[in-house]
This record gives C-alpha cells, structure tokens and sequence, in this order.
C-alpha cells in the first residue's frame, strides 16, 4: 500500500505466516481440513496484512518455534542442548569464495539452556540465561510445549522419500506421495 512505502517495521513475521497471509488476500480459508483429519496440527501462520498495509502497528506474532530446540518470543531466544551450524560470520567471511561449508562445524551446546536478547544482542553473543532464570524456565516450558506439534519425516527410514528427493528435487524434500 502507498503509506507504506518507504516505511521500515521491526515486528516479528514468520515465513509460515504468508501462506495464511496469502489465504486471506484471495479470501480462502487456510484451514487444511485433510491434514487436520490425519491428525496433524493446525496451520500455525497468521494473518500479517493488517501489519504489512499498516492498518495495525503490532504484529500479532509473539513468537514462533526455530526448531526443536530453539524458540523466539519477543525479545528473547532460548536455545537448548547442541546447536549446529551455530557460529559467527564477519563482513569478509563466509562469501562467495568460501570452499567449505562456513559454519558446518561450528556448535554450542547450551546445557541447560542459553538466552539471548535479540533486540539488543542480534548476533547473539551475550548468553544472559544466568542473569534471568524465570525467563529460561518459561520459555523452556513453552518449548516443550510447541515442539510437541512438530511433524518430522527421516528419509532414511522411508524409501519412497528418499527416491523422490532425490529423483525429483535434487536432494532436497517434497512431496513424494500421491494422496488419491
């Protein structure tokens, strides 16, 4: 929309909220009725126009689950037990002449869990969980609580995946069956 052009906003939006956001603007329901009927969870994207067209100023999203080991609510990112990949970059490295994979064996373990202030610590270098235990514990709990709802498929253990990643997407994941 024209009065948001040239804007900048700092609200919090997950990529698994424009597809609802996408459902809305056609005017479809993004309720997946066969994958709630299998049993799967909900559709967890929300509605971001409001925000985006600026007829709202708050994001309606408080948070939203990284992993099964990570989660970001408000300002705040906990993190528990190993993370891979998890390391810095600098204006000159990782880049384009980079052989290896950058970060590949970069890891923290956070035992029992690491707290980051993302708004004022973006680069998540200043692990605060000692400084505020309540809010580990919380967001711990709310961990547990989310990663509940996360559907997982090891290609390993499923042929028919592995073939079709493989054959069909260059390695990556998709769908590889046929529903009716």
């Amino acid at each position: 929309p024209e009065p948001m052009r040239g804007t900048t906003m700092e609200e919090m939006i997950s990529v698994a909220d424009w597809y609802t956001t996408f459902c809305g603007l056609a005017g479809v329901d993004p309720t997946d009725e066969r994958a709630a009927a299998a049993g799967l969870p909900p559709v967890d994207g929300l509605d971001m126009w409001p925000l985006l067209s600026g007829d709202v100023t708050d994001s309606p999203r408080t948070e939203f689950l990284v992993s099964a080991t990570a989660l970001i609510q408000g300002k705040w990112k906990v993190m528990v037990g190993k993370q891979e990949g998890a390391g810095w970059a600098g204006p000159h490295y990782p880049n384009i002449s980079t052989v290896e994979h950058a970060v590949a064996d970069a890891s923290i373990t956070c035992e029992p869990a690491c707290l980051f202030d993302v708004t004022s610590d973006p680069t998540e270098h200043q692990d605060v969980a000692k400084e505020h235990p309540e809010v580990v514990q919380a967001l711990v709990a709310r961990l547990d609580e989310l990663k509940t709802a996360i559907v997982t498929k090891d290609m390993t253990t499923d042929p028919q995946c592995r073939e079709a990643a493989f054959a069909r997407y260059g390695g990556w994941y998709g769908p590889w069956l046929e529903l009716d």
